[in-house]
């Protein structure tokens, strides 16, 4: 690496000195959100932390209240110049992040990095608990904790086509459920699912054989069970369920429905439990199709003795 100027190392040792501070505002302004023409506690702030540190600031500017013009400096050499505008929604915070939400632009989302200053432009966005899914514009899906920051998946999903729209379905466990779906029609393209180490599974030839598919839970060994839906033969209405593993072969059928509960449930499911529905009974089942508790489908949600599940 080639050794930095005297100027640059200047440079650099003064935002390590202030990086704490504006990590302190830019999570302050994201805490506080206010409407346009209105960010009087945002432009406050940026006003006087400037001013603290030198800046002459002319508040007020152009009479808006919340428009403000800060310089320094004795004039000779060149000048730089620095516009910072309010502009893009947040959507999500975590330690050194924000993502924000932009209304008037080609892609949905933006992820900032507070420490760079560097503006991801997203395809799409996912949460689930602890977890959120980024999928970026050049091809790249990472996965952060969103309590501490610590980036736990960086793969590589490679970029779609104008054609496209892409949804994703983040899980606690670290897998991440991504569809492909055509921008017109919205029949889907390509069902993929990722962890950590990359692709785990490309269930995207089954949508011929079921009219949906889902993430369900994870086996005993942690790997990916998923879901897929199918037509009844000689029934106008009734489908049936089978439970598949990630090589999409089908190590469970038969069942009437199977799905996990909401991630924020507050009857959270044990892990590698879901709900089932087989035959007239419905309630937790395992990956190994053992009934952990159910009760007949003939049951009174009402009765005194059914606790439900």
């Amino acid at each position: 690496m080639p050794e930095l100027s005297p100027e640059k190392t200047l440079l650099l040792d003064e935002i390590n000195n202030l990086s704490d501070q504006m990590r302190e505002i830019a999570s302050a302004i994201f805490a506080e959100p206010e409407l346009g023409y209105q960010e009087f506690k945002s432009s406050a702030r940026l006003a006087d932390f400037l001013e603290s540190n030198g800046f002459k600031v002319e508040r007020n500017l152009l009479d808006m209240p919340t428009a403000f013009h800060a310089t320094c400096g004795s004039g000779e050499g060149p000048n730089v110049a620095f516009l910072a505008e309010f502009d893009a929604l947040p959507s999500n915070y975590f330690p050194g992040y924000v993502v924000t939400w932009n209304v008037d632009s080609d892609y949905r989302y933006s992820l900032h990095d507070l420490s760079t200053g560097e503006v991801t432009p997203l395809y799409a966005v996912s949460l689930a608990g602890n977890r959120i899914a980024l999928y970026a514009q050049d091809g790249s899906l990472k996965v952060y904790d969103s309590d501490t920051g610590a980036l736990l998946t960086d793969v590589n999903a490679g970029t779609i086509g104008d054609d496209q729209r892409v949804t994703l379905d983040c899980e606690e466990d670290g897998f991440v459920w991504m569809e492909l779906r055509d921008a017109d029609s919205y029949e889907i393209a390509a069902i993929r699912v990722y962890c950590p180490e990359g692709l785990v599974s490309d269930l995207s030839s089954l949508n011929e054989t079921y009219n949906y598919l889902g993430y369900l839970t994870t086996d005993a060994n942690g790997r990916p069970l998923y879901y897929g839906t199918r037509s009844v033969p000689g029934s106008s209405y009734a489908t049936g369920c089978d439970v598949l593993d990630e090589t999409g072969n089908v190590v469970m059928q038969g069942l009437g429905s199977c799905y996990s509960y909401y991630d924020n449930s507050l009857n959270a499911l044990p892990d590698h439990v879901f709900v089932a529905r087989r035959g007239f009974y419905y309630g937790w089942m395992d990956t190994d199709g053992n009934w952990l508790y159910c009760q007949s489908i003939f049951s009174s949600v009402n009765a005194d003795d059914e606790l439900g599940y």
